[in-house]
Parts: C-alpha cells; structure tokens; sequence
C-alpha cells in the first residue's frame, strides 16, 4: 500500500525527523549536565559540612587516652533535615556521636571504608540503607597522626532524583511541544515556500483544460528557482503555441495544397474527358451509321458529321492538356524532393561550369518577341568555386527567366551576375507587369498565382521550388518590384574560401528559413 504525501507534508516529517534526534541530543545534553552539577553540588555541600566540623574539634592533652584529648562538638548544629552526621571511635569501635535526625538508624561503617580512612583518604561513598541511596563523605580523624576516628556527613539522594525526575518530565514535554512547533511552522513556510509551485501548477493545468497557449505563468519578483522555473516554463509555452500555430498553418496549407492540386488536376482532367467524349460519340454514330442497313439512326445522330479538322483540334487539345498536367506531377515531384533534400547532390564545381550554359539555354525559353534578353556576368566570378547542385542550379535560372517571359509583354529581362562579398549574386530583372506589395507577401506560396485568371500558362509550382533549391544551398532569394514598372529576383548564393570549405548542410537541415509553402507568380 503507497501512501501519497504532499511535498508540503513530506517537507513538515523531514523537518520533524530531523528535529527529533537533535531534541534528545540536546535533551541527553541537558540532563546529563543537570544531573552533574546536582551531585557536584551535593558533594559540595557534605565536604563543606565536614571542613565545618572538623574545624569546631578542640584537642586536649590532659587525658590518658587519645580519643579522650579530642572534644566534640555538637553535631546537631551542623545537621539538617537533609544532612546526617555520626563520629566513630576506632579505639573502641563505637559509634561517640551522631546527628539526631538519624533517629535510630546509623550509618554503615565497612571495613573498605575503614581501610580507606586509615590510610589517610577522604572519600565518597553512594550506599543503601534500608531502601534508601545515601551519598556519604567520609573524614579520617587523626591525633599525631594516628587514626582515632571517622567523621561522615551524609544526604539522601531522594531530592536530586526526586529533581532529575522532574526534569525528565519537563525535558519529554519541552520536546513535545518543540516538534509540534516546529511541526507547524514547518508546515507553515513549506506552504509559503510552494504557493508559487501551486500558483505555476493552477496556471499550467488552466492553460491546459482551455488549450490557451498564449497565455503566460506569472514570473515572481525573486529572481530565484522558482522565477527560473517559470521563465523555463514560459518559454516552453511559447515554444509550443509556436510549435502548435505552425502545425496549423502546415495543416491549412496541406488542406489548400490538396485543393490546389485538385484543382489544377481536374480542370485537364474536364477537358480530355469532353473532348474523348464528344470524338467517342461521333465515331460511335459513324459506325452506327455505316452498319445500319434498314436506316435506324435519329435525326440528332444524323446531325452529328465528324469534322477531321475538328477532331485533330480536339486531340491536340487533350495532348496539350496531358503535357500540362506531366508538368504539374513533375513539378509537384521537384518540390517533394526538395522539402526533404533528396536528390541534391551537392559537389565543389567553379561557377564556370553551369552559370553561362544555363544562361544561353534559358534564351530558347518561349517568350514574346517583343521583349529582349540580356546578360551580364562578371569574368572573375566564373573561376570561383562553391559546393552546388548543377543541375538544380539550372533549373533555378529557368524558373526565374521563364517567370519574367512570362510577365513581360514588351520590354526587356537582364539576368546579371556578380561576386558580392562571399556571396555568388544573381538578379533576374525584368520591365514587365510588376507586382502589388501584398502579392509579394505571397509570391513564393504553392499554386499562388498574380494572375487571378490564371490565364498565365505554369503549375504554380515555379517560385516555390526556386525557394527550396535556394534554400539547400544555403542561400537567400528575394523580389522586389513596382506595379507597372517590373520585378527583381535577387539570389545570394555562398562562394567558398579557406575557411569554408566544409560541406554544406542539405536542405532538409534549412526548412523553416522561409518557414511554409511557397510559390511563384505564374
């Protein structure tokens, strides 16, 4: 069976438990020393006693025998309820005097003690007598120096146990009440100490039943752990309202992708299935008409002629469609593979060996014949070498000449490039139609299209998988342009040098840069 605490409870029994064992050190500590000074006091007392009466002897030298020439005093000045006092008389091993609070009872005498007395010895001695402990202190009496007598003072015990008792007592509750004291002021600063935790915790499981991401835990004035704790916890939170808005936005992206690609499949799709219809419909009737003897057709299918030349229309509009449509699955093909990286192969090749090839094929792209095409590259660009992709290189020129044909009527495309620093610089531009600012905001988004209309012949696809080929070589692509006056494609791409000419990572290691789909105005 598990028994679940609160840390506030855990922390209250860990106070306690340490706080027991230093209370009966203390408490042993106490005692011990109390009970010292009692017996040190007492002993005190009888060897103060006994220097008293030893002090009150008077010797006479007028009688025959030793123990004659000493004069007692009396003892029963000296004694009290506590204190008993008895003389003995060696010679005659006789008790000559004792205190009268001893009543009937006297002291014991032994023959140890005797022993001890008679070699001089002042000692103490704890005995029993008749059930009660009695502290002794025992003074040898001496007459040039013989031995004559022995002089005890003597107390009961009774009171210094009866006080050490009492303090036992007094010890046990003091401790008790220390522990629950302590017990509860314990519990008292744990509570104080985790109210911040329980204030985190209510934050976090509020933010968590009402899926508010946006809202933060409050950070305390202290910066101590607990503030640590709370900023770590807030930026966590902030990375997941991050993490969770760019699942969103990828899951409204896949949503309109799917539909994009819908759309763009299903408007060829319309139109081959139309025209195989009508040339299917047409070439049933002919048949139907050559075979039918007895003159069986309806007036509408003798109607219907099928026209060769209409019909070489028809079937080179589905062959135009079908090519529109192998484009779109190229290009959707393209993009998948860039997202994920594969099929880049990034090697070290100078710029020489793709840039002025890739600009002279991209002149054979459809243009108006209005509309001129220049370029320009700069002759110590083409022996610097970098790490690329030549192939997804030239597409890249593709894409960026074919996307301003596309959207020059008349004018002219210069395609111009140049070393900026460490970087290859490659600019597109064009005099064409230009672009607002909010379609600029949206140019590199998938299937995105200038042209509502879409009257613009492309997959939509264009921008989006420059970006991504941009992207895996760890460049930069941006536009600029003015409605009415042109764009500019502008593409920074790295040189290598001395000191770095280390491989580059692959495009999946770049995904988020741009951060989403993109595409391309066509």
């Amino acid at each position: 069976m598990h028994v679940h605490l609160s840390i506030r409870w855990r922390l209250t029994l860990w106070y306690c438990a340490i706080l027991i064992p230093a209370l009966l050190l203390l408490g042993s500590f106490v005692y011990l020393l109390v009970a010292r000074t009692l017996a040190l006091e007492l002993d005190n007392h009888l060897n103060t006693t006994a220097q008293e009466v030893e002090k009150t002897i008077r010797v006479v030298s007028s009688f025959p025998f030793p123990w004659e020439n000493l004069v007692l005093p009396d003892v029963n000045v000296f004694a009290d309820p506590d204190t008993f006092l008895q003389v003995v008389d060696f010679s005659r091993n006789v008790i000559v005097s004792k205190s009268r609070n001893l009543g009937n009872q006297t002291l014991p005498v032994r023959a140890s003690t005797i022993q001890r007395a008679a070699a001089g010895e002042r000692f103490y001695q704890t005995l029993t007598v008749d059930g009660q402990s009695i502290r002794l202190y025992n003074v040898p009496l001496k007459l040039d120096g013989q031995l004559v007598g022995l002089l005890q003072v003597g107390s009961p015990l009774s009171g210094m146990k009866r006080s050490l008792q009492n303090l036992r007592w007094a010890l046990f509750a003091g401790g008790l009440i220390m522990l629950g004291l302590t017990g509860a002021v314990g519990w008292w600063m744990a509570h104080q100490a985790l109210r911040p935790i329980e204030q985190i915790a209510q934050t976090a499981a509020e933010i968590q039943e009402g899926k508010d991401l946006a809202r933060r835990i409050a950070v305390p004035p202290i910066r101590d752990e607990l503030g640590q704790l709370a900023e770590t916890l807030n930026s966590m939170l902030e990375r997941l309202e991050q993490a969770y808005r760019s699942l969103a936005e990828s899951h409204h992206f896949q949503r309109r992708f799917i539909s994009d690609v819908s759309h763009e499949l299903r408007t060829p799709l319309t139109t081959i299935k139309g025209n195989l219809d009508l040339l299917y419909r047409l070439r049933a009737g002919k048949e139907q008409t050559d075979g039918d003897a007895a003159g069986h057709q309806t007036a509408a299918e003798r109607g219907l002629k099928l026209d060769p030349d209409d019909e070489l229309e028809m079937l080179n509009d589905a062959r135009t469609e079908v090519d529109r449509m192998i484009r779109l699955i190229q290009d959707l093909l393209t993009l998948a593979q860039a997202d994920t990286g594969v099929g880049f192969e990034l090697k070290r090749v100078k710029v020489a060996d793709w840039l002025p090839q890739s600009l002279r094929l991209a002149e054979r792209l459809p243009r108006s014949a209005a509309v001129t095409y220049q370029t320009e590259i700069d002759p110590a660009l083409l022996e610097r070498t970098h790490l690329a992709d030549t192939d997804a290189l030239q597409q890249l020129v593709y894409i960026l000449v074919e996307n301003a044909f596309k959207y020059t009527p008349q004018g002219k495309v210069t395609v111009t490039a140049s070393a900026a620093g460490e970087m290859l610089q490659l600019l597109v531009e064009d005099t064409g139609i230009g672009m607002p600012p909010e379609v600029q905001k949206h140019i590199f988004e998938r299937f995105y299209r200038a042209d509502p209309a879409r009257s613009t012949p492309g997959t939509g696809l264009g921008l989006s998988i420059a970006e991504r080929i941009v992207a895996a070589h760890r460049g930069k692509i941006e536009v600029n342009s003015r409605e009415g006056e042109g764009s500019c494609f502008r593409v920074l791409l790295p040189l290598q040098t001395a000191e770095n000419c280390l491989p580059v990572l692959m495009e999946s290691d770049m995904m988020g840069k741009r951060g989403g789909m993109a595409n391309e105005r066509d």
